[in-house]
């Protein structure tokens, strides 16, 4: 998946949370308020219900999204950890195996023995020779080449 349409994807994502949220707390008001004014047209609740009523919903819609909110978030944060860890395994597996690769060619190309006088016995481990694009790595050692 690309980084463009993970974006699009997030974005679609939260921009329907939002819409969701929104509906539901009208809902939530619209409901609460048409059954405290019921009940107070019935005679079954005093006048100053229906207004109690609705600020106790938007107490409790408010709390709720604040938690809701605090989890959503600590889920995100952990999955964000979980794919920067995954990506640092497969960025290191493709850094040994393009290190391995730049080995194999060297040897192929100029034999242990060269290697080991030009740079030392230590040659494979050395930090300049990690290469990303192991096809490059006959430009670090051209003088090898003769």
């Amino acid at each position: 998946m690309s980084l463009k349409a993970l974006w699009v994807e997030s974005r679609t994502f939260v921009v329907g949370r939002i819409s969701a949220g929104a509906t539901y707390v009208f809902g939530s008001l619209t409901t609460a308020g048409g059954a405290a004014k019921a009940a107070t047209d019935a005679n079954v609740a005093p006048a100053w219900f229906p207004s109690f009523t609705v600020d106790t919903v938007l107490l409790l819609i408010g709390a709720a999204m604040t938690v809701a909110t605090g989890l959503v978030s600590i889920w995100a944060q952990r999955q964000g950890v979980k794919a920067k860890r995954a990506e640092k395994r497969r960025s290191d597996r493709a850094e040994e195996r393009n290190r391995m690769a730049w080995v194999m060619e060297m040897l192929e190309k100029h034999g242990e023995e060269k290697m080991v006088v030009a740079f030392g016995a230590n040659w494979r481990e050395r930090e300049i020779q990690i290469q990303r694009h192991p096809g490059n790595a006959a430009t670090d050692f051209g003088a090898l080449d003769e």
